[in-house]
């Protein structure tokens, strides 16, 4: 069997993504400065008055909101890591049976498989850092596919396939 996924910190890019999403105020909220000091003198007072609302209102609380989310986000990840880790994940082995499947554009549930008995939904647009890869994204939880599952919690965080011949 070949393994076409395993959890880790850095899983489908979510957490360098919260992490990109803190950095970016740190780089404006500079910017902004610079340029409040260089407008100084040539502003209207409203404009200076929304530029400095923006400055040390908006960017911080994004930065706070982001900076909560992330976090929250790695603890999750953390956890789901440090169960697999300990393995204490169940694992389901056999062949794909595809009962609905989430078209290309998102906008219905995800792609639910079942597997020696075992439901599982895959849905593309979650963010997760287990499995999200559906059939319309290339994904390998195809109909009579072979697979072992890793699972924890209904989520998959190992999954290995049996590639077909000539794949």
């Amino acid at each position: 069997m070949k393994t076409a996924f395993v959890i880790s910190l850095w899983s489908n890019g979510n957490l360098a993504e919260y992490i990109f999403r803190i950095i970016i105020p740190l780089v404006i909220i500079p910017i902004f400065i610079l340029v409040d000091r260089k407008r100084k003198n040539t502003t209207k007072p409203h404009q200076a008055f929304v530029s400095k609302i923006f400055i040390w209102m908006v960017l911080p609380f994004w930065m706070v909101l982001h900076a909560f989310f992330g976090f929250q986000y790695y603890l999750k990840t953390k956890e789901l890591v440090d169960l697999y880790q300990k393995d204490k994940f169940q694992i389901t082995e056999g062949l794909v049976h595809v009962i609905r499947q989430q078209p290309y554009q998102g906008h219905a549930p995800g792609d639910l498989i079942e597997v020696s008995g075992n439901k599982f939904v895959i849905d593309q647009f979650t963010q997760s850092p287990c499995y999200t890869k559906t059939i319309a994204y290339d994904g390998i939880l195809r109909e009579a596919t072979r697979v072992r599952i890793y699972s924890i919690q209904g989520q998959i965080v190992r999954l290995d396939y049996e590639q077909k011949n000539g794949a």
